[in-house]
């Protein structure tokens, strides 16, 4: 579910959060007037539980304040990923597709007012096998990471992309939604234990 809150609540939720191991990493995007904070679960995910056919579940969410005078709209539809990088900090390309059950909704571009703070959650579930790191998303996101050991050690992050300026027009409308904020953002990273066959 996404969650838009004022400040003062952000605050507290976030306090409460960083006392159950959730790593927290805040960055503003220079001059965007934009603050990202992502939280992730350290340790992100066990080693054991990678390889086994269940896999491990990921709960990671992304905090956006507009620290901005004016107010914008940002993107909740296939805006978030998770990235992977390697020892030397490349992205390792990440083979995906979508399970686009629905279009876009004006919902998916919520306005925020400053001082206001919106929750992306991303959700899935990790399997290593072989030499592939396998995603499985909430959010109908399908795809793999090739995994090389003498790359690592690996470290998981998110990046968010809106690409575009406006939005729309939606199923059964032919109106587009304008003010939505654009580009892309990476996290801090966090490690990603993988256990390799032997």
């Amino acid at each position: 579910m996404i969650r838009q809150s004022r400040r003062g609540t952000v605050a507290a939720l976030l306090f409460a959060i960083a006392l159950i191991c959730t790593d927290m990493t805040v960055q503003a995007q220079p001059g965007s007037g934009v603050i990202f904070a992502a939280l992730l679960p350290t340790p992100l995910a066990d080693g054991d539980a990678l390889r086994t056919a269940g896999g491990a579940r990921i709960h990671a969410s992304l905090k956006i304040e507009n620290a901005g005078s004016v107010s914008r709209r940002f993107s909740t539809y296939r805006s978030l990923f998770p990235e992977l990088v390697n020892a030397t900090g490349a992205v390792v390309p990440f083979e995906y597709g979508a399970n686009r059950s629905r279009g876009p909704r004006e919902s998916d571009y919520p306005l925020l007012d400053p001082g206001q703070t919106l929750t992306i959650p991303l959700e899935g579930i990790l399997t290593f096998q072989g030499s592939k790191l396998e995603w499985r998303g909430s959010d109908g996101n399908l795809g793999f990471w090739n995994i090389v050991e003498m790359s690592g050690p690996y470290r998981f992050r998110l990046a968010y992309r809106q690409m575009q300026p406006t939005a729309g027009p939606f199923e059964g409308s032919s109106e587009t939604l304008s003010g939505v904020w654009f580009g892309e953002h990476r996290t801090n990273a966090v490690d990603l234990a993988l256990k390799f066959a032997r």
